[in-house]
């Protein structure tokens, strides 16, 4: 949400539509992007998954081994390409959904589910396949608990299985480790305390000479609808500003100051709710957002 917000959604959009995927030109882009707030099908994002593996090489996805290779295009730097792959390499596999033999920590993947449950998904690549899953309803109708870790994923887990990708990995894993593994010249690879000063914090000004920056509210997204489902809490997170930090909900303290910029509360109920965020010099920010009931069926 900070890089997106720093480099601006329309660039991102930008490169979406350079690498030929369907954007909608009338509806102006926002932060909601780095949620996923944006339409994509389940072969676009198959293929956004491939560049990953791919060391942020993207292609279009072909339907036949006789159709010709279609040309690659950058979609990321390799060093972009391998930070995220790093960080879905370190992911655990969710218990209870990786079949006996399966080296889970070998998948990188990725889950999603849409507002009202009408979509999960769960998108992962090893060096030898990519997979993507989709489970929903053919008319785009509510769905009823159905995420992507606890729907999507077992299936994700089985295709790999039934492609004998593991087999494979463990067959030529010190190639497949060598390959997935390479890290290229410009990454950095060092303790958090070890980075250049300017680079230890994304937003921050500590250091630099200049005014902290204000606090801003970052989740939930302003003017954004939020759904109460089976988890009472919902996450409060902020950038900037100097702790100690005040929560307010619809005017009311949440508790005592809190040190961190990131905090959860129990909503009472749905409607429209005003968050308020003030940091140690007064400087605040506020976000209103509409909590709405869990869809049912």
């Amino acid at each position: 949400m900070q890089v997106l917000e720093r480099i601006g959604p329309q660039r991102l959009l930008s490169r979406f539509a350079g690498l030929g995927l369907a954007v909608d030109p009338d509806r102006p882009p926002g932060l909601s992007l780095a949620l996923g707030g944006t339409a994509a099908s389940l072969v676009e994002l198959t293929a956004l998954y491939a560049a990953l593996a791919d060391k942020g090489q993207y292609k279009p996805l072909s339907f036949s081994p006789d159709a010709p290779i279609p040309s690659s295009q950058k979609m990321l730097s390799r060093a972009a390409a391998w930070y995220v792959d790093d960080i879905l390499r370190t992911r655990p596999p969710r218990s209870g959904v990786v079949s006996k033999g399966i080296r889970g920590r070998k998948i990188r993947y990725k889950t999603g589910t849409s507002y009202g449950y009408r979509d999960a998904w769960a998108l992962g690549y090893t060096p030898d396949h990519t997979v993507g899953i989709w489970i929903g309803r053919p008319d785009w109708g509510y769905g009823k608990e159905t995420t992507g870790a606890n729907s999507a994923v077992p299936v994700l887990f089985r295709v790999f299985a039934a492609l004998n990708t593991i087999q494979e990995l463990q067959r030529n894993q010190g190639e497949n480790k060598r390959v997935t593994n390479r890290i290229p010249a410009e990454v950095l690879t060092v303790r958090h305390n070890q980075l250049p000063r300017h680079l230890q914090w994304f937003s921050r000004t500590a250091g630099t000479g200049q005014e902290a920056s204000k606090p801003r509210i970052y989740f939930p997204v302003d003017g954004s609808t939020m759904q109460l489902d089976k988890d009472p809490l919902l996450a409060l997170k902020s950038q900037g500003g100097i702790p100690p930090f005040h929560w307010l909900v619809n005017g009311r303290p949440l508790g005592r100051e809190h040190k961190e910029a990131i905090t959860s509360y129990t909503p009472q109920g749905p409607g429209l709710t005003q968050i308020t965020l003030v940091d140690s010099r007064g400087k605040r920010d506020t976000v209103s957002v509409w909590l709405a009931e869990e869809a049912r069926l």
